[in-house]
């Protein structure tokens, strides 16, 4: 029997607390308070995604920007380079900063017609160079030019030329442009 009172006093006693605490805790929560804090943090948190954005936005036309100035100077000195060329040439032209950009991929950063432009130039850049490579080649072994290779190779120079002038152009355009 006292077992019973005592399993009953303890049920009234839980029941009594659970209720004290409900009420409590339903009296002490201000939801007025709460909604702004809420409100508050989310918008907190969408300002720094937003912050972000911008700045990955600033980051990525600034590194296009500077992309644009090294392929420009890259594409002058090749165009220096063959304007230089008489005779032979054993020497590829060289194009690391096309190189690093394409192994890292930071072309894309820039617009996708610059990128189709310049792909295309930097083809035939690549071309020249496997017709100078076959060209020196054939020169060192048998001592002399052959001739229907130093056609071609005039020809790519010409072409090259030309492409390099229209794809600085291009460049110089997009960098004044800010695009």
């Amino acid at each position: 029997m006292q077992l019973q009172l005592f399993s009953t006093m303890l049920a009234e006693s839980v029941e009594t607390l659970n209720s004290a605490v409900l009420s409590d805790l339903s009296s002490t929560v201000d939801w007025s308070q709460f909604v702004p804090e809420v409100i508050a943090t989310f918008l907190g948190f969408g300002l720094a995604l937003f912050g972000q954005w911008l700045w990955e936005r600033f980051k990525d036309k600034s590194d296009a920007k500077n992309l644009k100035k090294r392929i420009a100077s890259e594409l002058k000195r090749i165009k220096n380079e063959l304007n230089n060329i008489e005779g032979i040439y054993v020497e590829p032209l060289k194009i690391p900063i096309w190189d690093t950009c394409i192994s890292t991929g930071n072309f894309k950063v820039l617009d996708v017609e610059l990128q189709e432009k310049l792909a295309l130039v930097y083809s035939i850049i690549r071309e020249y160079n496997s017709w100078s490579l076959m060209q020196s080649n054939y020169y060192f072994e048998n001592k002399n030019i052959n001739n229907a290779l130093d056609e071609e190779l005039k020809r790519l120079k010409c072409v090259l030329l030309g492409n390099v002038d229209a794809s600085v152009d291009n460049v110089t355009k997009s960098l004044e442009g800010g695009h």
